[in-house]
């Protein structure tokens, strides 16, 4: 092919994946004078600040979980003086889908501690894998909903990003293979937006395709590809942080390695 240079001897099947970037409701308390959150800690990710107004965006900050993983959330209040009842509901938008549904509900307690909270949850299996959205709400006497402003306490967004549980800390070598390898090749690299793998295969097999980042995490994965010949599969890294990631293609008796460069 004209990036590749694999083999024309069959046809190629590509699939695209639209990149879509997503807009999350705003929700903000008014005033955070007299209480705000001043802790939070989940997934390797903490956070100590003191009043930020109301609302926060920490997206920068990264927590990291595991498909069906029990998880537990740390968390607290900073109060003024004297110590009032808040209202503490914190969504993970696992799917995706740029809402925080009442399924993605994670906690949702109340206390007049100014002590270090915790909840535990589990992370669905059926997460989407990539980097998601967080929402820590602490509201002043009642009960929030993921999308409104408040008179008194304070919102924080943070940044999840889901791995798959069979890959998880896994270490790998650059260019790896299997005796039985296969031709593959990733173009563009470095790369942006997407990243196309072209592989070329003498037997057919079903294969699975995991993006790793520089830990060893697995930030995506595919599985069930049946490929007899050459093939293209074009996959969506908007979603990803710059830096260097691995791309693995793996079958029965063949495994391949690439490094790919995010930028």
């Amino acid at each position: 092919d004209a990036a590749g240079n694999i083999s024309s001897a069959s046809s190629a099947l590509s699939v695209t994946t639209l990149s879509v970037s997503l807009t999350y409701c705003t929700s903000k308390g008014s005033n955070a004078t007299y209480e705000w959150i001043d802790y939070v800690a989940y997934g390797g990710m903490t956070n100590t600040t003191a009043s930020n107004g109301g609302y926060a965006d920490f997206t920068s900050k990264v927590a990291t979980v595991t498909r069906g993983a029990s998880t537990t959330i740390s968390y607290s209040c900073g109060f003024k003086s004297s110590t009032y009842k808040e209202y503490w509901y914190i969504w993970i938008d696992w799917n995706q889908n740029g809402t925080f549904d009442s399924s993605e509900l994670m906690s949702s307690i109340s206390s007049t501690s100014s002590s270090t909270l915790t909840s535990t949850f589990t992370v669905p299996s059926d997460a989407l894998l990539g980097t998601t959205r967080m929402r820590v709400t602490m509201k002043y006497n009642s009960a929030p909903t993921a999308c409104e402003t408040f008179s008194y306490g304070e919102v924080e967004d943070y940044s999840v990003t889901i791995q798959d549980s069979k890959s998880s800390g896994e270490v790998l070598a650059v260019n790896e293979s299997l005796p039985n390898s296969i031709k593959m090749n990733l173009y563009p690299n470095p790369a942006s937006s997407y990243t196309t793998v072209a592989i070329d295969v003498q037997n057919a097999d079903n294969f699975e395709i995991t993006v790793f980042d520089i830990q060893g995490h697995s930030v995506i994965y595919e599985k069930n590809i049946f490929v007899s010949g050459y093939f293209e599969k074009q996959i969506d890294i908007s979603k990803l942080t710059k830096g260097i990631y691995f791309i693995r293609v793996l079958g029965s008796d063949t495994k391949e390695t690439r490094k790919l460069i995010i930028q």
